[in-house]
């Protein structure tokens, strides 16, 4: 008879390890992308290095570095967001910038009726790898995660205009302080003297410099 969930976990996962000990890397990703968390954060958090003994260090080398990134990215697709604190928690540095940010982003725009994890994988990522969100993204998922109900909902029907805000005002951001590091005096239109840009003819009347005349 098999044992059901939450009788023996740990034995449970003992003999997944051991039948897998082929390739660990399998068993590894399909847990990630059927959201079996616990399977992925014992699979972190144990030495796994050798079939049959399962220590308590926090040790990870038996698995293949694409592994990491390939279970991040397979439990993105379905936003589940216990195993993407599991993998950010214990392996930050094996998931790459983009692909946090890109997970944050498409959890942006999830339902979480259907996808109630997804929030807590975006607060995983602002507390985990923030610096790996581009501005847009982390001002509007910090906006979600502080927000109450109502405004969440508002926040979702309007998700594009506020991430277009955000970016445009990054944007302006950046060109005040190119402006702040490289400044530039103003055209002054209205000088006088040997600055003054606007000459005379024969009859003394005042014309435009070429470059300022009207193309006829």
């Amino acid at each position: 008879m098999t044992q059901e969930w939450g009788q023996d976990d740990q034995g449970r996962l003992r003999a997944a390890m051991q039948a897998a000990s082929a390739n660990p890397e399998r068993l590894f990703i399909n847990a990630a992308a059927n959201g079996d968390s616990k399977t992925v954060h014992y699979m972190l958090t144990r030495d796994i290095n050798c079939p049959g003994h399962y220590g308590t260090e926090n040790g990870y080398i038996a698995l293949k570095p694409a592994a990491y990134q390939r279970a991040f990215d397979a439990a993105a697709k379905g936003f589940k967001g216990g195993v993407i604190h599991a993998i950010l928690t214990h392996a930050p540095e094996r998931v790459t910038g983009f692909s946090t940010s890109a997970a944050v982003f498409q959890a942006l725009f999830a339902n979480p009726v259907i996808y109630p994890e997804a929030e807590l994988l975006i607060k995983t990522a602002l507390e985990k790898k923030p610096d790996s969100l581009p501005y847009e993204i982390h001002e509007v998922a910090q906006r979600l995660v502080k927000a109450d109900d109502g405004q969440k909902q508002h926040l979702r029907a309007h998700m594009d205009d506020y991430l277009m805000f955000y970016a445009n005002k990054k944007c302006y951001i950046e060109i005040g302080k190119h402006h702040a590091q490289n400044p530039t005096p103003l055209m002054n239109s209205f000088g006088k003297g040997k600055n003054k840009e606007k000459i005379e003819d024969k009859s003394g009347k005042k014309e435009l410099p070429p470059y300022l005349r009207p193309v006829k």
